[in-house]
């Protein structure tokens, strides 16, 4: 029986004063960039490269953080089918899609 692979995802805590800073990244973007006009998406190592971490951890943590940063196709289609996000709140930067949730 061969059963599917759980999808990982990149996540990294950062706590500035009171707020938890959640970044998450589709694994294939990891240590790229992207350009858009005087846009630029940099999906560096030291802000989104902590460790991998299954969908369910992931939505644990949102729940959790007060500013969450999100890139990648991947895990924006999974928080879109749980009602997670605000498709007119997504820009895209040469063609990557990316999202910052922040919880007031």
């Amino acid at each position: 029986m061969g059963g599917s692979v759980e999808p990982m995802y990149y996540v990294k805590l950062h706590f500035h004063g009171k707020d938890t800073v959640l970044a998450i990244c589709d694994p294939d973007l990891l240590g790229k960039r992207f350009e858009e006009g005087d846009l630029i998406l940099e999906v560096s190592e030291e802000f989104y490269g902590g460790r991998l971490a299954s969908l369910d951890e992931v939505l644990d943590l949102i729940k959790k953080s007060s500013i969450v940063n999100i890139v990648g196709e991947k895990i924006l289609k999974e928080l879109s089918k749980r009602g997670l996000m605000v498709e007119e709140s997504v820009i895209y930067i040469g063609g990557i899609p990316h999202l910052q949730i922040i919880s007031l």
